[in-house]
């Protein structure tokens, strides 16, 4: 039985959740990385990333560049995690950018829908739809080969006392679950100020999910995915005080 030291955990193999409004630039994030780079893409485009040299596969079209249907897009992560897995990839890729998993559980929905066309049978279609989605997130997260990102859109919910409080944008309860699945997540906002600067916070507020749980981020960071992970990798000892 193989026994290990908790000292021997690896920092070297990032999984992040990044969340925040549509527009506040998550996906241009990945034009931070100076590490090679696959996004796979299931929004509707990457204007934000252009004139940037990085690889795309877009769930929204073959590889004849035909349009795929909304209901069948989520299906094509199978073939794509195949070809992640391949060696080929492994030797390419330091990053797998996946934008967005709002997108992504509209389109399992979608797919669903088609399986389950009758309202009765939405008890079954709810519960294939947090199947999959644990899956295809856990699936993507647990590659040993690479950093991985999942992106998603936020959205405001309200609890039992009327307070409304910030969460992830995908439908069902694993919308409340997924915070727990990663290491690393961070909500990337625009602040209230002359500037309309951009930051993300890793430190949770009472209505805010966020959490760093390598210790050694400062609670607001600049948008900038290859500094957070170089420091995340740096020895622990040559941090500054969490918290400034």
């Amino acid at each position: 039985m193989l026994v290990q030291s908790t000292k021997d955990v690896s920092t070297q193999r990032l999984k992040f959740l990044i969340y925040g409004q549509a527009g506040v630039g998550k996906t241009s994030l990945a034009a931070t990385l100076t590490e090679k780079t696959l996004i796979i893409s299931s929004e509707a485009g990457l204007l934000s990333l252009a004139g940037h040299d990085i690889d795309v596969i877009d769930l929204s079209v073959d590889a004849k560049g035909n349009e795929v249907p909304r209901h069948e897009r989520a299906a094509r992560l199978g073939e794509i995690y195949q070809f992640i897995c391949s060696d080929a990839a492994k030797e390419k890729y330091k990053w797998i950018f996946i934008d967005s998993l709002t997108e992504i559980g509209q389109n399992v929905v979608e797919a669903l829908q088609k399986v389950y066309p009758d309202k009765k049978d939405g008890l079954n279609l709810w519960g294939e739809y947090s199947k999959q989605m644990r899956s295809i997130v856990k699936t993507f997260r647990d590659l040993p080969f690479y950093n991985v990102v999942f992106t998603a859109l936020q959205k405001v919910e309200t609890d039992e006392n009327n307070r409304r409080f910030l969460a992830i944008d995908v439908q069902g309860k694993i919308s409340n679950q997924l915070p727990g699945y990663f290491d690393e997540v961070l909500w990337m906002h625009v602040e209230d100020d002359e500037n309309k600067t951009r930051r993300i916070m890793t430190e949770a507020l009472d209505t805010i999910p966020a959490k760093d749980r390598s210790g050694r981020l400062d609670r607001y960071e600049l948008p900038n995915l290859q500094m957070i992970a170089n420091k995340i990798r740096t020895e622990k000892t040559n941090q500054p005080t969490k918290g400034k």
